[in-house]
Order: C-alpha cells, then sequence, then structure tokens
C-alpha cells in the first residue's frame, strides 16, 4: 500500500474513531441538556450550570504551558518524543497545579459568602489540578494522533457520567453536589488511566525538577499566546452567561443555560473533527493551505447549515416535555446560528493560527472579537434589558468574529471567502425569520428548502466532488 493511501486510511481511522467516541458524548449530552432539567429544580440546575460553566475557564491556570508543549512538539509521533524531558515537564505542572488549586480553595473557603457557590468554587479548584494534568496527557495523544487512546478515555469518561445522571434520577438525588461530585471523581479516574496509558511520559511529583528555568520560560512564551488567545475565544462563547450571571437572577441563568446546554449537542458533532484536524494541517503542504481553509469552511457549511435546523423539532419537544424553559425557545433561535460560525472559527481558523506560527496574531484577533462582544452585551443589555438582548448582542459579535477572523486569512492565504460568507448570512437571516414568523413544522420544510437552493445554486461543483472524493476534497 502506498503512503499516500496509508495516510488517507489512517485519516479515515482516525475520523471513525473520534466520531464513534463522540457519539457517546452526544447521548450524555442529550441526557444534560433535557433529563436533568426535568428532574432538577430550576435552582439546582442553575448552580449545577455555574460548576459546569467555570470549569471550562481552567485552563487558563497553566499559563500556556501545555500550548507551549502542543506548538513545540506538534508534529512529533510518540516514539520520538523526548521522554525524560516530558516526565519533568510532567514534575513541574504537576507542582504548580497543586499550588494554584490550594489558592483557589482557600478564597473560595473564605471569601464566598453563597454556601453553594462557596462548595462550587472550592471543588473548581479541585478540578484545576486534576484537569490540567489531563490537558498535558490529551495534548500528546492528540498531537502524536494516538486517537485510539483519546476515543477510549472520552467514551469511558462520558460513559461513566452518563451512568452517574441515570444513578442521580432512579435515585432522586436532586441535589447538584451529587453531579459535581461524581463528574469530579470521573475527572480523578481519567487521570488514572492517563498514568497508566502514557507512563513513558509521567514523572514522580516528588522528584526534584530537572529542567532548567530557560526552557520552562520558552514553553510559557511559545504557548502563552496560544493559551491566551484560547482564553479570549473562551470568554467570548462564555460572555453572554456571564452577563446572566451578574445581572440576572438565578432562574434566568438557568434558562439561559439551559440553551447553551442544548447549543452543546451540536458542539459534539464538531468536536471529533477538531481533535483531528491540527496533526494533519501540520504536515500539509504549504501551497495547500489557502484550499484546505476554504474547503474545510465551505464543508462546515454544508453540515452545520442543515444541523441547525433541528431546532424546529426542538420547539415541540420543549413546549410539551419541559413546559418550564418555554421562555428559551427565542433566545435558543438567535442563539443556535452561532454554532455555525463558531465552528468554522474553532476547526479552520484557530487551528491555522497554530499552524502557521500566528500566535500573537491569534491573540490580537480574539481581543479584539472579546471587545467587541463586551460592548455588543453592554449595550444590548441597557437597550432591552433582557435575556433576548443578550442573545441578539452574541449573534452580532459572533458574526463580526468571523468577518474579522476570515478578513486575516482571505490576505495571507489569498483566497476569497466573501461569496461563502454572504450566503451563510443569507441563510442565517432565513432561519430567524422563519423561527418567527412561521409554526415549526411549516419553518423546518420551508429552511430546508432554501439551504438546498443556496447550496445548488453556489456551490453545485463543490458539492459534488465531495460526495466523489469524500475526505479528499479537502486536502
Amino acid at each position: 500500500m502506498s503512503r499516500k493511501f496509508q495516510i488517507r486510511d489512517r485519516r479515515v481511522k482516525d475520523l471513525i474513531r473520534t466520531f464513534t467516541a463522540n457519539m457517546v458524548s452526544l447521548a450524555t449530552g442529550f441526557i444534560t441538556a433535557f433529563i436533568l432539567p426535568k428532574f432538577l429544580n430550576m435552582e439546582q440546575y442553575g448552580y449545577l450550570r455555574i460548576f459546569t460553566f467555570y470549569i471550562t475557564y481552567v485552563g487558563i491556570m497553566h499559563f500556556g504551558f501545555n500550548d507551549g508543549i502542543y506548538v513545540k512538539y506538534g508534529n512529533y509521533d510518540y516514539e520520538d518524543i523526548p521522554k525524560d524531558k516530558f516526565k519533568a515537564y510532567f514534575n513541574i505542572l504537576a507542582k504548580f497545579q497543586i499550588t494554584i488549586a490550594l489558592i483557589i480553595t482557600i478564597i473560595a473557603l473564605f471569601f464566598i459568602k453563597d454556601i453553594n457557590r462557596k462548595s462550587v468554587f472550592v471543588f473548581i479548584g479541585i478540578n484545576t489540578f486534576i484537569l490540567n494534568l489531563n490537558t498535558f496527557f490529551d495534548f500528546i495523544n492528540q498531537f502524536t494522533r494516538r486517537f485510539n487512546i483519546y476515543a477510549k478515555v472520552l467514551s469511558l469518561s462520558k460513559i461513566a457520567y452518563l451512568i452517574l445522571c441515570i444513578t442521580v434520577l432512579v435515585f432522586n438525588l436532586n441535589s447538584f453536589m451529587f453531579l459535581v461530585v461524581g463528574q469530579t471523581f470521573i475527572n480523578l479516574i481519567t487521570f488514572l488511566f492517563f498514568l497508566r496509558t502514557n507512563k513513558e511520559v509521567a514523572g514522580n511529583v516528588l522528584a526534584k525538577n530537572t529542567i532548567k528555568f530557560t526552557e520552562f520560560k520558552e514553553l510559557i512564551l511559545i504557548g502563552f499566546f496560544v493559551m491566551v488567545g484560547n482564553l479570549m475565544s473562551k470568554l467570548i462563547l462564555g460572555l453572554d452567561r456571564m452577563f446572566v450571571d451578574y445581572f440576572f437572577t438565578l432562574r434566568d441563568f438557568a434558562i439561559y443555560s439551559f440553551v447553551i446546554s442544548i447549543l452543546n449537542l451540536f458542539n459534539v458533532l464538531f468536536s471529533a473533527i477538531t481533535t483531528v484536524v491540527y496533526p494533519y494541517l501540520s504536515r500539509a503542504k504549504e501551497e495547500k493551505r489557502g484550499q484546505i481553509y476554504f474547503r474545510t469552511k465551505l464543508v462546515l457549511f454544508f453540515l452545520m447549515g442543515l444541523a441547525i435546523s433541528i431546532y424546529y423539532i426542538f420547539v415541540p419537544i420543549i413546549n410539551s416535555f419541559l413546559p418550564q424553559y418555554k421562555e428559551s425557545i427565542p433566545i435558543l433561535l438567535v442563539l443556535i446560528p452561532t454554532v455555525l460560525i463558531s465552528c468554522q472559527i474553532i476547526i479552520v481558523s484557530f487551528n491555522f493560527y497554530k499552524v502557521m506560527g500566528y500566535q500573537k496574531e491569534f491573540t490580537i484577533n480574539n481581543i479584539f472579537a472579546l471587545a467587541t462582544g463586551f460592548i455588543t452585551n453592554v449595550i444590548f443589555y441597557y437597550v432591552m434589558k433582557s435575556m433576548m438582548g443578550i442573545a441578539l448582542a452574541s449573534l452580532l459579535s459572533f458574526v463580526i468574529w468571523m468577518i474579522f477572523t476570515d478578513t486575516f486569512f482571505t490576505k495571507k492565504l489569498n483566497i476569497n471567502l466573501l461569496k461563502l460568507n454572504l450566503c451563510q448570512l443569507t441563510l442565517i437571516a432565513s432561519f430567524i425569520a422563519l423561527g418567527v414568523i412561521v409554526n415549526w413544522y411549516i419553518g423546518l420544510l420551508v429552511y430546508i428548502i432554501v439551504y438546498l437552493i443556496i447550496i445548488w445554486v453556489f456551490y453545485k461543483k463543490d458539492l459534488i466532488e465531495l460526495f466523489k472524493n469524500k475526505l479528499n476534497y479537502l486536502m
């Protein structure tokens, strides 16, 4: 078998593994999105969502160290990475994260008055240590393309969380703390699994540090801008929830978070691609990068443009199964199109920033997007004083983010994305208009017709080529 066919075969297998693992995530996400809100009251659900929201930001506590390793060794295979050096990396990271976790825990115990919030942030402190070490191993498995381990870890952790949720429901344990403690235990088990499957790079925490400060500093400097860029993107993705948490009630936060949990179901659909893309992009020929950027965005437009139509099916489900969350439907209508935009930015743009070595530009770009998001949220909040205002501000900031990011790469890669972005904005406008003016079943039918017309008129040739050549169309 030729090397070309071996690479193609491996790429397909990697996608199959990660998609299979993410199907388990999809099942877990469905439980989280629709079943837990049914059995937990809004207050308990609200505190649970506070935990799951703020825990996504613990990654900033390694200050780019993990990202520096990811960028520096991104084209290494597992057999080639310097094992002794990675053991030293593990040691210094573990000691660093123990210190950070203790600081967060002490602050939570002494400075947060609400007992439930206090409990939430104590466990966020504990998970800071666990999750950042998990990220260390996870990054190694990603850039060395050990996707079989990634798939196992993802599947096992999601199955465990699924069992946890079912246990909570069966035994009517209607306190968010059972889920918080259970999630922490699952993260710990994941850490132990990583230690076992990556024992060649897992050091002894009690051992003396063997890497020089200059090397530690180098990795921080390499990864810092990537980490800050990732932080900015997470802040952009979570800025609306921060506004809701600060300006609105716990009940409002529960309603808004319910919408976000539905959006996370869509994120599962493209998270597998996110994991697989970078190692192959880092090995792609430079002259093909423009083609890959455009075609990957286009494929995601095909997939997610169709996927968001499921909103129209969610409407009757929410109305009948979760009537207490009826208020979320208009917010869901406005926010679902952000999935179409965010998947392209995260999968395509973020990976191209890394591959092309634009760490500083990545950070500057996202700081601009964050500032735009903050300004739009402030304006819409003070004008509308409602969660709908926050949702509209979020959608607008995502559109600006996409345009700003694509403008950067059109210049760097000498490509034209104007037609594609105009098609996407037209589809989004049609989607929201139909959701407002017609019933869900009519909206579903008309939206799919509009989607098919846009695809067929403007990208018929690309669609046919995609079906013929499948994954090879991208590369």
